[in-house]
């Protein structure tokens, strides 16, 4: 029930937002569809592929857990995507009745944080500064985009190379280690990472060179073990 009410609050959320922006109510419920809905879907698929985890423990506890919970996840999900938008298609401007007195009033459009805003483009402003300083590895255009209430700053930034190669890892080095140091690195009470085609191919073949030797250490070692065993019998 809880995880029902959560998404049925995010997607009617989205809607309000869209149709106090001009949009009707099919134009709302279709952008909705698209951004909140999509995110539905992944929330959802993400809790029952953790859930899935507890099958690997072969205890019958768990294994129940799981299923119920995976069944539960499931036809909420599937409610929030069929349901939930027939309902509010069907109540149309209805929904924005039935609030609670002086809640109500608040303004349904998101508005941007004025102060995230500022930091935002402070910090952007300095990476275009970067991008003379990284001698080609890091490029023109930079674009932005907030997330999630204005929480989360989403930088777009074009390296050197085809995106695969040495010329883009090196790019990505550079901005890892020079770029953004010296521009967000130095805004307090904010967390980074980077992301994309570069950074999660270079990230994956690092982790899998890192971890690779050990599952070959466990893998021989255990059968080392086992034919010593079996040698001995």
């Amino acid at each position: 029930m809880a995880v029902r009410i959560d998404y049925s609050l995010f997607y009617l959320r989205r809607t309000r937002e869209e149709r106090a922006a001009g949009h009707d109510t099919t134009e709302a419920l279709r952008i909705a569809a698209h951004t909140s809905g999509r995110a539905i879907v992944v929330s959802g698929l993400t809790v029952m592929v953790a859930l899935a985890g507890l099958f690997l423990t072969g205890i019958d506890v768990f294994s129940g857990v799981a299923v119920g919970t995976i069944v539960v996840v499931g036809v909420a999900v599937l409610g929030s995507l069929t349901f939930l938008p027939a309902i509010l298609s069907m109540l149309g401007k209805w929904t924005e009745r039935g609030r609670i007195p002086f809640l109500g009033r608040r303004r349904t459009v998101a508005h941007e944080s004025r102060f995230w805003g500022m930091l935002a483009r402070a910090a952007v402003a300095a990476l275009h500064g970067e991008v003379a300083a990284s001698h080609g590895a890091i490029r023109e255009p930079i674009s932005t985009a907030m997330f999630g209430n204005d929480q989360v700053l989403v930088v777009s930034v074009p390296l050197a190379g085809s995106g695969t190669d040495t010329a883009s890892n090196n790019a990505l080095a550079t901005l890892r280690t020079q770029a953004l140091p010296g521009t967000p690195g130095k805004v307090p009470g904010i967390n980074y990472s980077v992301a994309g085609l570069t950074a999660g191919n270079h990230d994956f073949d690092a982790q899998l060179a890192k971890t690779v030797p050990w599952v070959f250490v466990f893998v021989l070692g255990l059968a080392f073990l086992l034919l010593l065993t079996s040698s001995s019998a």
